[in-house]
């Protein structure tokens, strides 16, 4: 009663339970740092020597005002506490703010209790539309994002497949493809042991992973569909020749079948041992010179079998030297390419033509490019054809009378691209087309694009 604590005086230091009374009552409470008090600086961090002051005044039962009671006790621990709990929250605010997967969190009566920013820009659901709504009401608001094919299928789902995982040491998790952007995300559940989170939902989102296993799948179907053709031929007439009896020019004509055939099996592994080889190493085993554009070309064209009744490329070499970065090899495996596609794409005839030309491209890319230009004239492609023609195994002529992997153009693409060039494709049915292969000249620092730099680890040797 307030008779018993008349007399007091003030910044008495009150036992904790009577303090803990005191406060629950309509106290006037300030916390203040002991220096203030006593006007002299006090040892120890920010947080130490702080006093929780209680102020009330005291009446008699009449009402009379008999003065004011005032009590005051250490909360420097208190304080140290605090501090490190906010330094902690503050640690994963950042890290959350920076992670680019989504968390919520939910109380112990699994309501939303918190929601990443991640998680919002994810979904499109904001925290103040979720925050507070239940699990059920949670995963019914996700499954609504959801295409019908990969909806999500609740949190209590995932906390069945979590328990029936838990024995083989596997989380449990579910993909779910959003209809906004066709964005492919995990979704994973971490029940927690704390009174105040039960558990915690997080989303990852793997569109990239999702989009390379599906190119994966996409090229490793090709790959054996373009490998069993020739090998259905080998097969098939071997078993024939095993089988009954040949004269000698049918056996020669079955066994040239069969040769041609294991040339195409050989040249599609071959090509795409190069791909594999080229797309791993990221032009890390290119051997880097400086090179004539113009000899290296007159090499090819020189080293290059024409098809029966077809003459050499037409070409013309500058009076200067045109000088690139590059590695030799295998920018003659490029150009070989693209030569090799301008006769078979004009199997009437006609004449293939090779020209260099030298472009300022400044408002694109800021250097100087060498370009060397094939032309044919012959199918040419519609603009459909065109914008495939990189895809691997992709090819204009679906008749099969024009042999091909379907990969020489990618891996130009490849080649060039490490080199930190371009190429350009100038087309139309039934005229001919024009491949141009443009590279940053040999005095240029960088190549465009953001390409590596070649040539900084490798040797200076000639070719």
């Amino acid at each position: 009663s307030p008779e018993e604590v008349v007399g007091l005086t003030d910044f008495d230091v009150w036992p904790d339970e009577l303090a803990k009374q005191y406060r629950k009552d309509d106290l006037e409470v300030i916390e203040t740092r002991l220096e203030k008090i006593m006007e002299e600086p006090v040892a120890g961090g920010t947080d130490e020597g702080w006093i929780e002051t209680f102020k009330k005044p005291v009446v008699s039962k009449d009402g009379t005002l008999l003065g004011t009671v005032g009590f005051a006790r250490d909360i420097s621990d208190r304080r140290i506490a605090e501090a490190h709990i906010r330094d902690h929250v503050e640690q994963l605010n950042s890290i959350f703010a920076l992670s680019p997967d989504g968390f919520i969190s939910f109380d112990s009566k699994h309501c939303v209790k918190y929601v990443s920013a991640a998680f919002t820009q994810m979904t499109g659901l904001s925290g103040n539309e979720i925050i507070g709504a239940s699990e059920m009401a949670l995963g019914q608001r996700l499954a609504d994002l959801c295409i019908p094919q990969a909806r999500f299928a609740g949190i209590s789902a995932l906390r069945e497949k979590q328990r029936l995982n838990r024995g083989e040491g596997q989380e449990g998790k579910q993909k779910i493809e959003l209809l906004a952007g066709k964005r492919v995300i995990e979704v994973g559940l971490r029940e927690a042991q704390a009174k105040s989170i039960s558990q915690i939902l997080y989303l990852r989102d793997i569109t990239h992973e999702a989009e390379i296993d599906r190119m994966k799948s996409e090229f490793l179907s090709t790959a054996a569909h373009e490998l069993r053709t020739p090998m259905a031929s080998i097969y098939g007439f071997s078993e024939l020749l095993l089988a009954q009896p040949f004269n000698a020019q049918e056996q020669h004509e079955l066994l040239s079948t069969i040769f041609k055939q294991s040339e195409l099996m050989a040249s599609i592994i071959n090509e795409l041992l190069d791909l594999a080889r080229i797309e791993s190493r990221r032009g890390k085993d290119f051997s880097i010179a400086t090179i004539d554009i113009g000899e290296l070309l007159t090499e090819v064209i020189a080293g290059y079998k024409t098809p029966d009744g077809r003459s050499k490329p037409k070409f013309e070499i500058l009076a200067i030297p045109l000088m690139v970065r590059a590695d030799h090899n295998k920018l003659f495996q490029a150009f070989s390419n693209v030569i090799s596609n301008a006769y078979k794409y004009s199997p009437a005839g006609g004449e293939v033509e090779v020209e260099l030309k030298l472009s300022e491209l400044e408002d694109v890319y800021d250097v100087s490019q060498i370009g060397i230009s094939i032309v044919d004239h012959g199918l040419g492609m519609s603009p459909e054809q065109a914008s495939r023609v990189f895809e691997r195994f992709y090819r204009a002529d679906t008749s099969g009378r024009i042999p091909g992997t379907g990969l020489g153009m990618s891996i130009v693409h490849e080649i060039v691209d490490l080199h930190g060039g371009h190429v350009s494709i100038d087309t139309a049915l039934g005229k001919g087309t024009q491949v141009t292969i443009w590279l940053p000249s040999a005095d240029q620092s960088y190549p465009p694009n953001g390409a590596p730099v070649l040539g900084v680890e490798h040797s200076e040797e000639s070719t």
